[in-house]
């Protein structure tokens, strides 16, 4: 064999496990739970909400622990997967009965059957795998779980602007939360 076969014969093998190397790495690191961003500003009410989308992937969603439920009942969670649920208010806004002031918060929750207890705490930049610091929550709210004959696949929150006034819908599985924001100016 010649040192041009030769040479030709290594870069294409080099080629081959590079394009190889790189369509492995982009296909493991597709994230199971991809990150979205839900935005609304009209009026008074500017927010943002940042989190990430798990799926149901046939898995018993809301349940009892013994039931091997993923958010068993009354246990902390997160609001999403991954990084901490974050909410930013570009003004004072009123949240499920909340007065919050301008800034940025994490939100998490502890869901039930009938009903889902929402934190909001202070420390918006922090991991989502462990409970906040529950002494820097600014409040907790207690929201009523509507359940829907649909299955919602993948964990969403999006927002409906109502006149004067917004909804922060958070569904999954059958599971819907609507908690009403307005301005407190």
């Amino acid at each position: 064999m010649s040192l041009t076969k030769k040479i030709v014969f290594a870069i294409a093998i080099l080629l081959i496990a590079v394009v190889g190397y790189v369509s492995y790495i982009m296909l493991s690191a597709r994230s199971l739970s991809p990150k979205a961003v839900e935005k609304y500003e009209e009026g008074n009410i500017s927010l943002e909400i940042e989190y990430c989308r798990p799926f149901k992937r046939e898995r018993l969603i809301f349940g009892t622990a013994e039931q091997g439920a993923l958010l068993p009942y009354g246990q902390y969670w997160r609001l999403g997967a991954n990084a901490a649920t974050k909410l930013t208010l570009e003004s004072n806004l009123d949240f499920g009965g909340q007065a919050l002031k301008q800034g940025s918060y994490s939100l998490y929750a502890f869901p039930d059957a009938d009903h889902w207890v929402i934190g909001i705490n202070s420390e918006a930049n922090r991991s989502g795998s462990q409970p906040p610091d529950f002494s820097k929550d600014v409040g907790r709210i207690k929201m009523s779980v509507i359940n829907t004959p649909e299955i919602m696949e993948q964990f969403t929150i999006s927002i409906e602007g109502a006149g004067t006034e917004a909804l922060v819908i958070m569904q999954w599985d059958q599971a819907r939360i609507e908690i009403p924001v307005k301005p407190t100016d």
